[in-house]
């Protein structure tokens, strides 16, 4: 039940100590029937729809349900920090009995669209509140709005359940590498402790693979063996191929099949199993890499037929993660390069260009022929899914960050009817913090769909300064020449630029203010 969920969360939320914490969620888990453990699961790793909700219209909800003035909720959230701390506090004197909502019902809420308070959400969520003691509004409100702050994530759950069963924490821990806890937790709740000898063999077609990611080469401390080849300025996508069908994921692991048609006829005729690591860029006519921009087409465009005319783009193939029944990620690159040799012609032609291993003349050679840079790649690593030294990138040492917009005004002439420049954020704690403004490198395109995409998660508008404010969902690459504090001490941004809007990102994926500042 909710109710057990909301005092498991309370009791947790000031322990500090990693191993308490663990041990406690632990034993709040084995309280529930063994039936409740997937949406236990669920709810602590946020596995739920985007509701598109911000804490202005979640405001606006909570003093419609309760009938009291918003202004008192604002006031209380502003006392107490946050919003779930603040309605919990303010409903506290009143006589609210604890409910009998499961935790699939409270999944159903969070999983509603609450983008329009005259919808059937609304009449739901009422519904729902107005049973729930003030505890379990506190904690609802917190997912509701995907700020928990309760100090359980998805790692201290994988912790947590790692010494659960009575089957020994290494075999589950192990079992983790290649399912999400939610998955492997729904296999206990089915077969108990026997679960890890039912787990069915995976199939890895279909199954998408997080990507392993690059750090920055800071001009020292290369791999002991190694290998440089292009940074190709295109999108990220990973290929799942076997007789019967082709599936491409982007970074996300959101399938885009329909993006890419002229790529997927290549694979047609080929019956080979594989997943492939690659790289789709735009070119010219005669084949040299183009603005990246252009990928846009491909990514927004309805016309597709039209999209694959206007945009064409070349595939790089430049890692392996799986040849014909065999997982290859616990290989070092140099075995996974040794799989190519037996893949399809397909594969082959499409397969990354090696410059050598001199850093410098591979540098200046890729950046002559108009890419973006150079990958050092450690003939020794494992596929980590993870950020990894064993890939290193090398691009041009202007200042390049992933930022999220926060906020965005109208243009004004040929662009009065689109938001023409927007707020910049860098993490900072659990939110984000502002770099800046930002208008320059955005095509008409990119100008109309951030417009389009923005005006559905607007949290709140500034009436004074004439400024919409945005749940932080959109992330931008931008580059800069140098960072720099303003008279104030505030953190800015010297000739800032949209180099791509990333769809393949997070905003958790976002510089940190700390990664600013150290930039400087």
């Amino acid at each position: 039940m909710w109710i057990r969920m909301a005092r498991l969360f309370q009791s947790l939320e000031n322990v500090t100590a990693t191993g308490n914490k663990t041990l406690a969620l632990s034993s709040g888990l084995r309280a529930f029937e063994r039936s409740d453990y997937v949406n236990f699961s669920r709810i602590i790793c946020q596995e739920y729809g985007s509701t598109n909700i911000g804490e202005a219209r979640a405001t606006k909800w909570l003093a419609a349900i309760f009938e009291v003035h918003e202004k008192e909720i604002i006031d209380a959230t502003l006392a107490w920090g946050d919003l779930g701390e603040g309605i919990y506090q303010f409903l506290s004197d009143g006589e609210y009995e604890d409910s009998i909502l499961s935790l699939s019902q409270v999944l159903n809420l969070l999983d509603a669209d609450c983008s329009s308070i005259k919808s059937d959400a609304f009449v739901l969520y009422k519904e729902a509140l107005t049973s729930m003691s003030a505890l379990e509004i506190k904690w609802f409100v917190r997912y509701w709005l995907n700020k928990p702050r309760s100090g359980v994530s998805t790692s201290t759950l994988k912790r947590a359940f790692a010494i659960t069963p009575n089957v020994g924490k290494e075999a589950i821990n192990a079992a983790l590498k290649h399912r999400s806890v939610t998955e492997l937790i729904g296999y206990y709740a089915a077969h108990g402790e026997e679960f890890l000898e039912r787990l069915p063999e995976i199939n890895w077609i279909g199954r998408f693979i997080t990507p392993m990611l690059a750090k920055k080469y800071n001009g020292r401390n290369l791999p002991r063996d190694f290998v440089v080849d292009i940074k190709y300025d295109g999108n990220r996508y990973q290929i799942h191929n076997n007789a019967n069908t082709t599936i491409m994921f982007n970074r996300k692991g959101k399938q885009v099949n329909d993006q890419f048609p002229d790529i997927l006829e290549m694979f047609s005729e080929v019956n080979n199993e594989f997943i492939i690591d690659c790289e789709i860029y735009p070119i010219r006519d005669d084949g040299s890499p183009d603005d990246h921009k252009k990928m846009g087409k491909r990514v927004h465009s309805k016309d597709k037929e039209k999209a694959v005319e206007e945009c064409p783009v070349r595939l790089v193939v430049f890692d392996i993660m799986y040849y014909n029944g065999t997982l290859l990620t616990e290989m070092s690159y140099e075995e996974r390069l040794m799989y190519f040799d037996d893949c399809p012609d397909v594969v082959q032609r499409h397969r990354a260009e090696f410059l050598g291993n001199d850093v410098e003349s591979s540098y200046q050679i890729a950046i002559s022929e108009g890419f973006e840079g150079i990958m050092i790649k450690d003939l020794e690593t494992p596929y980590e899914s993870r950020r990894s030294a064993g890939l290193l990138k090398h691009k041009p040492p202007r200042i390049e960050l992933d930022v999220v917009i926060m906020s965005a005004k109208y243009g004004r002439g040929k662009r009065g009817d689109v938001f023409g420049t927007y707020e910049i954020g860098a993490v900072s704690g659990a939110g984000f913090s502002s770099l800046g403004w930002v208008g320059g490198g955005l095509s008409e395109g990119d100008l109309l769909h951030l417009t389009t995409t923005l005006r559905r998660i607007v949290e709140y508008y500034d009436n004074e300064r004439q400024t919409f404010h945005f749940l932080p969902r959109i992330v931008l690459e931008i580059t800069a020449d140098l960072v720099s504090y303003d008279d104030d001490g505030n953190l800015g941004l010297r000739f800032p630029r949209v180099t791509r809007i990333r769809e393949d990102k997070f905003p958790a994926d976002c510089n940190t203010i700390e990664d600013v500042v150290e930039m400087m």
